[in-house]
């Protein structure tokens, strides 16, 4: 039954990993889809938070990168970066969950969690960096 469980997992997460023309979820998308399967799972008792500093606290972490700190960040190739490994980190975790879920133990559900991860990371664009160049003041005579 569990050997079912771990065949329809792999199936499901390399089917959607190969396509090309599912969109990559952003890390606000990511951020909630974290956030949910955690709770089931905390909910249904199949698991336990492994953060230290406990959901609430991670919880309230992800708003505050995506709201504050991504804001505060001038140039648009750092915020995309930011938001881009947020999005990665996050789905990964996400794709843990549902394996958890799903009845696969978190070692078990390592390579889908590195697939789901490594997906979004090359599927997520991100602008070319931009480099101010300030003028270079020289000795005056």
């Amino acid at each position: 039954m569990k050997f079912n469980k771990i065949i329809t997992t792999t199936l499901i997460i390399l089917s959607l990993a190969g396509c090309s023309t599912v969109p990559v979820p952003t890390a606000k998308q990511a951020a909630v889809l974290d956030t949910v399967t955690t709770a089931v799972v905390l909910d249904r008792g199949l698991g336990i938070e492994a953060n230290p500093v406990g959901f609430a606290a991670v919880t309230l972490f992800k708003v505050f990168i995506l709201n504050y700190v991504v804001d505060w960040l001038e140039d648009p190739y750092e915020r995309e970066s930011i938001k881009r490994a947020a999005a990665t980190i996050w789905t990964a975790a996400a794709v843990n969950n549902l394996a958890v879920l799903a009845g696969v133990a978190t070692p078990a559900s390592l390579p889908f969690t590195l697939a789901a991860g490594y997906v979004v990371y090359i599927n997520t664009p991100v602008p070319e960096p931009t480099y101010i160049s300030k003028p270079v003041v020289g000795a005056m005579r």
